[in-house]
Order: C-alpha cells, then structure tokens, then sequence
C-alpha cells in the first residue's frame, strides 16, 4: 500500500488531529459522527458568517438593482482522510485512491436565495456520487435570512440542533 500517514500522528504529539485521534473511533461510523460533531462547532457559524458576507456584498439590498443567485459549496479542510492501521484509525498525508482509506465529502449547500434553504450531503468519496446522507439544515419555511444580523443566531442554532439530530440518527443505525 502506498499510504503516507501523518507523522506526528504516529508519534504522538500532532495537534492538528488531536480532536480526532483521542477519540479513538473504532468503526467507520463513529469516524463520521466525529466529523459532524466537528463541523457542528465553529465551522457551521463559520458557514453562515460567510453566507452573511456574501449576501451583504453581492445583493444591493437598498436599492434592489442586483440579485445574485446560485449556490454556495462548503467544504471542510480539516476532516482528514483516515487509514486504520494496527486497529486505530489514523490520519494520512497521501495515498492512492486504490488504497482502503476512509475518506467523507461533506458538504454545506446553501442556495442565495430568500431564507437560504441550506443543507447537509455526505459522500464516502468525493470521487464518487453515492450519497449517504443528504439532510436539510435551514429549511425555506424556517423564514430566516442570512442576510439579517439578527437573524444570525437564530440560524446558526437551529441549524446546529438539525445537525445533531443527524448525527443521533446515525448513531441509532448502529
């Protein structure tokens, strides 16, 4: 196997992967609850600050000149690609597709529209289309605007409670 894993894994001492390897997750499952209880935190806020960056920008809200629609594609750099080896699952640096590694595409799409429908797809591979999961997180009848600051925690706490509500769903399909 041509499969480079990330040393200070290996040592010990990364600090990087910290929040992944002392959990020590023992099936593929749990590896993706640790990824969405990731996401969940500073992340998802993260995502919807954009969103909110994004809309005051693009849309000229004073006078309503300008529009701007399509879709916004969030991924994540710090959900790692894992190998288990020697019965631990293990970040790694490189390897080749072929090599039996565990790697979640995760995304967050937004849709630049009003009240910003907003949701969740989970891939096994970024290269392939087999979707796991696909769970909404802002829903068009929530009535939230990312574009409103005062809407803002009200938007990033609903969607967090509809995040965890998967990850509780994929914790009973154990």
């Amino acid at each position: 196997m041509n499969i480079e894993y990330c040393s200070n894994c290996i040592d010990g001492i990364c600090n990087y992967h910290k929040w992944f390897t002392d959990k020590h997750p023992q099936s593929d499952k749990e590896v993706l609850i640790l990824f969405l209880e990731r996401i969940s935190g500073i992340e998802l806020r993260e995502v919807f600050r954009k969103v909110y960056l994004v809309e005051n920008v693009c849309n000229d809200w004073d006078n309503h000149y300008i529009n701007v629609d399509g879709e916004l594609v969030f991924s994540f750099k710090k959900i790692p690609t894992v190998h288990k080896k020697d019965g631990e699952y293990v970040p790694v640096s490189m390897c080749a597709l072929s090599d039996d590694v565990l790697s979640y595409d995760i995304e967050i799409k937004v849709t630049m529209m009003r009240h910003h429908p907003t949701e969740i797809i989970i891939k096994k591979d970024a290269f392939k289309d087999d979707i796991l999961y696909h769970h909404t997180l802002i829903d068009f009848m929530d009535n939230l605007h990312c574009e409103s600051i005062e809407d803002y925690p009200k938007i990033v706490k609903l969607a967090e409670s509809r995040l965890h509500n998967l990850i509780d769903q994929i914790r009973k399909e154990e």
